[in-house]
């Protein structure tokens, strides 16, 4: 059958509402074989349903009969939405699918999900192309309501297994909360638009729903790619939205416990719940401390690290011997790293100093002449026991005379510079071998 032919059936049924049995064959040309019919198949049956709807089709004596034929119709959508091959089919599946929802529930009063539910088990479950993933990213993030009923659906099929990266990928690109809600459907329904007490605009219902999402998808085990990304975007896209932040707590102190760059990656969010909710972790300077080895000053999240870390130990309320031990660890590994990793070091030893004057001796003691005398304890990893306020900084005086001049510079500043205001941090964590280079041939070396 041509498309022109479905259409004009279409419009036979519309014309008289006898032929209404003929839904039947449309519904049969929807799982056409062939890619056009089958589009033109969905374009006409979707469009006489909602003209029938409209006309109150829903109820009196073919009330039954039509809604099984919508069920079908929607079962359908979304096998296609699952399995077809054609992406153009699978976009028609799912905004089809949608905007019916939106039509019944604008004549029922009430959210359709009952027919909501599968299809949001599929988008969680499916290998989406990224035209797919924009799709439905796009049209959640327009509709608020659609969005708080995926959230509350996902929460029971993120139970069963899943492909952690294919949900990140959807969850990550949703908005959190609305701050003016925007409805697709246009009628207001119980319990969804502020006439009952779980409305999705009562305050924190929807928070809520986010949450237990979010907490349910942390469950799952995660490939380390998937894990760091998470990390990554837990600061800024899941705590301020949480509903009860601290329930993060147990996720980020496991993957900071773990060492390395994933401990790096889950200090933002274990900062964020340390200063804004008060979160209380027993040793948590401890494995700060023993974040400080020889490949800090290598890695692709330096900056972050040191920002974090410049952040931490600027409180007023750590002991002197734990400043002492940072301060001397970090001065020593500057004799292992590259000049943009020691420039960003120097400024930020300088800045403790002058938050936290009651170290100040082991400047005045730099005068050691040999290194083997020092008593402060590198490898030791409880930073309670270096010895460091025991200890010199003999390593600036080696620093002096670094080849390069702008880190030599720095180094003398230690001399001269406690008195001054500190140094803007922001101004040297960006520095790399691109930045340092020109600044060393400006300067014949």
């Amino acid at each position: 059958m041509k498309p022109a032919d479905i259409k004009s059936l279409g419009q036979k049924i519309l014309q008289d509402i006898s032929h209404i049995n003929e839904l039947k064959t449309l519904f049969e040309l929807c799982q056409s074989e062939k890619p056009q019919v089958q589009f033109a198949s969905i374009q006409v049956f979707q469009f006489v349903t909602k003209e029938l709807l409209k006309k109150g089709y829903l109820v009196g004596k073919a009330s039954e009969w039509f809604k099984e034929c919508i069920g079908l119709y929607l079962g359908l959508l979304n096998q296609l939405l699952q399995e077809s091959d054609d992406l153009r089919i699978k976009l028609e599946s799912w905004t089809k699918s949608v905007d019916l929802i939106a039509r019944l529930s604008e004549q029922t009063k009430e959210f359709q999900n009952q027919y909501f539910i599968p299809v949001c088990k599929t988008i969680l479950v499916l290998d989406k192309p990224s035209a797919l993933v924009d799709e439905i990213v796009n049209l959640l993030n327009q509709a608020d309501d659609f969005r708080f009923y995926f959230y509350k659906n996902a929460q029971k099929h993120l139970e069963n297994r899943i492909k952690p990266m294919n949900v990140l990928v959807l969850l990550s690109q949703l908005k959190p909360q609305p701050r003016e809600f925007k409805y697709l459907i246009e009628t207001e329904l119980v319990g969804l638009q502020g006439n009952k007490s779980d409305s999705i605009q009562q305050k924190g219902v929807y928070r809520k729903m986010f949450s237990e999402c979010w907490i349910m998808f942390l469950k799952h085990s995660m490939n380390a790619t998937t894990y760091k990304l998470v990390l990554e975007m837990m600061h800024t896209k899941l705590i301020p939205f949480m509903e009860e932040p601290v329930l993060l707590m147990d996720f980020l102190v496991d993957a900071y416990d773990q060492g390395g760059l994933v401990s790096i990656l889950a200090l933002n969010g274990l900062f964020t719940l340390i200063n804004e909710h008060n979160l209380d972790y027993p040793h948590f300077y401890d494995k700060l401390y023993n974040l400080f080895d020889r490949n800090i000053l290598h890695v692709k999240y330096r900056s972050r690290f040191f920002r974090m870390a410049g952040l931490f130990l600027s409180s007023t309320h750590i002991p002197a011997y734990l400043v002492a031990s940072f301060i001397k660890k970090m001065v020593r590994l500057c004799l292992y790293a590259p000049p943009s990793g020691i420039l960003i070091v120097l400024p930020l030893c300088l800045n403790l100093f002058r938050m936290h004057p009651q170290v100040i001796s082991i400047i005045h003691t730099r005068e050691l002449q040999d290194p083997k005398e020092d008593s402060f304890v590198f490898e030791e990893q409880d930073p309670s026991k270096t010895n460091a306020n025991e200890s010199s900084l003999w390593e600036i005086l080696v620093l002096e005379n670094h080849y390069h001049h702008v880190v030599s510079k720095m180094a003398r500043s230690f001399r001269d510079s406690l008195a001054k205001p500190p140094f803007d941090l922001e101004d040297f964590l960006d520095h790399s071998y691109k930045t340092v280079t020109p600044l060393m041939l400006a300067h014949g070396q």
